[in-house]
């Protein structure tokens, strides 16, 4: 039975693992209770013998993520810091799903949102969805693997654009770039969903996982990308620019960048 209350709702039915990102109320973004969420659904997905493909999506129409929760996260995170507690592992970083993972896209999908769609295997995307990654204009840079996952996806130019400006694409844009696998009213965003789950419990669940474990290992090969990724996030939270981007977004005025 899936407790409908709780950040991130998870409901399994026959072989499928339903996870659905639950505070409407903040644009369902990323807190730590969220990361906690995230972390035992994964695994929860990796550990079920039953469960043979996993399905993420968020509460609503309008926003699948709008993100990290910049009103409640940083010092979440600072507070846990103090005690050695690390942020909980998800598909963004440290915690590799073994099976195949749908995201559907029910509404836009910004920063941490996007980032956590661009990680999964598969998207399914409605028609009105947008997808950003806004990190520098609050001078900051994407994270979650973002850096490197990304390119792979729609190439480096197109990758870059994306989050240098910030700027969002649409679903339809997304779909031409290869960012998204189908795009679809959001009226048929359930019926799109169950095909794609059936289309792929139609193979054996030890077939998919090999295959999807050897994808993995060639796209991944390089640890050093993602070391690099983590060691450039931790130098740029550092510097007056980030502090003055968050400062900004919080007071919701344009930020004074000082290239510091």
């Amino acid at each position: 039975m899936a407790d409908s209350h709780g950040p991130v709702v998870v409901d399994q039915r026959d072989h499928v693992l339903y996870v659905r990102l639950n505070r409407p109320q903040a644009g369902n973004a990323l807190d730590w209770s969220t990361f906690e969420g995230l972390h035992a659904a994964f695994n929860r997905l990796n550990d079920d013998p039953d469960v043979w493909v996993g399905v993420l999506t968020g509460t609503g129409d309008e926003i699948f993520c709008a993100g990290a929760d910049l009103k409640s996260l940083p010092r979440e995170v600072a507070e846990k810091r103090k005690q050695g507690i690390p942020l909980p592992d998800t598909i963004m970083h440290n915690l590799r799903v073994r099976k195949p993972l749908l995201c559907v896209l029910n509404g836009d999908a910004h920063g941490g949102g996007a980032e956590l769609a661009i990680a999964c295997d598969m998207r399914i995307a409605a028609d009105h969805v947008r997808i950003a990654l806004p990190e520098a204009r609050v001078g900051m840079i994407p994270a979650g693997g973002a850096t490197y996952r990304l390119p792979q996806l729609i190439g480096r130019g197109r990758a870059l654009r994306m989050m240098m400006t910030g700027e969002p694409v649409s679903a339809t844009d997304a779909y031409n770039w290869g960012l998204v696998d189908r795009v679809v009213p959001r009226t048929g965003l359930a019926e799109a969903t169950t095909e794609c789950v059936t289309a792929i419990l139609g193979s054996a669940p030890l077939a998919v996982q090999t295959i999807k474990e050897l994808v993995d290992t060639s796209a991944t090969a390089n640890s050093e990308l993602i070391d690099a990724e983590a060691k450039a996030i931790a130098r740029i939270q550092r510097t007056a620019d980030a502090a003055e981007g968050t400062r900004a977004f919080l007071e919701r005025r344009p930020p004074a960048w000082c290239g510091k």
